[in-house]
């Protein structure tokens, strides 16, 4: 949810740098804050959660044909 929030605001900056860009600079630094904190919970995430090394595994051993070792 939170990344279609920092998207909808990546258009509305997009949009009105086109359309009124003296106020594009005013909304600016408000407008971006919900993509960072978006993009860097994101981040956290991704690094405490890892790779399910389990899985990886087993995918790169389905696509070679290799028999697939139980979990």
């Amino acid at each position: 949810m939170l990344l279609f929030i920092a998207g909808i605001a990546y258009l509305v900056n997009s949009f009105a740098l086109i359309v009124v860009p003296k106020i594009a600079a005013l909304l600016f630094p408000a407008i971006l804050l919900p993509p960072l904190v978006a993009e860097t919970l994101l981040a956290v995430w991704m690094v405490a959660k890892g790779v399910n090394a389990n899985g990886w595994n087993a995918a790169i051993a389905r696509g070679r044909g290799e028999a697939q070792t139980p979990y």
